[in-house]
């Protein structure tokens, strides 16, 4: 038997809102903006002075994003947990005025059958949210991520 492979070539489609800026507390404290839905989604932070971006998914977005508010970062700690690498990041830029932090978020996606018609992602799903978040990176691969697993050497100039 002759070893083959098959591929396929599959259209998805996500519907991105933009929701706000995120504004500065008391350093490092930040404040998230207002109508983040509270339902599952993904979400990207996106610096457009910096061309930086941060992409990331949650089943409760409003309380996902709620976590980057006071995650406890410390400047110049050697290790730090996500929540505290994207609040330093964030609470950095904001205290040098480098650029807004603009908050976006995707609630509706859908992929495209081969029939042609197009069926709802249930983003109650990880594997469906996983899926939109990575395929978000990589449509727009002129950014940079801040996202540890898409660290790129291009990234880290």
């Amino acid at each position: 038997m002759e070893n083959s492979k098959e591929t396929f070539s599959q259209e998805v489609k996500s519907i991105w809102t933009y929701i706000g800026v995120i504004t500065e507390g008391k350093f490092p404290i930040l404040v998230m903006p207002e109508g983040i839905p509270s339902g599952p989604g993904i979400y990207r932070i996106l610096a457009p002075a910096t061309n930086c971006c941060y992409v990331g998914e949650g089943k409760q977005l409003n309380w996902r994003l709620k976590k980057y508010q006071n995650a406890k970062y410390v400047k110049g700690a050697l290790k730090a947990w996500t929540d505290r690498t994207v609040q330093g990041w964030i609470a950095e830029g904001l205290k040098s005025k480098e650029s807004e932090f603009e908050v976006w978020c995707c609630i509706e996606a859908s992929i495209k059958r081969p029939e042609a018609d197009w069926v709802p992602l249930d983003l109650n799903q990880k594997y469906f949210r996983a899926l939109i978040e990575s395929i978000t990176i990589a449509r727009e691969p002129n950014l940079k991520y801040i996202n540890k697993q898409y660290e790129n050497p291009e990234n880290t100039k």
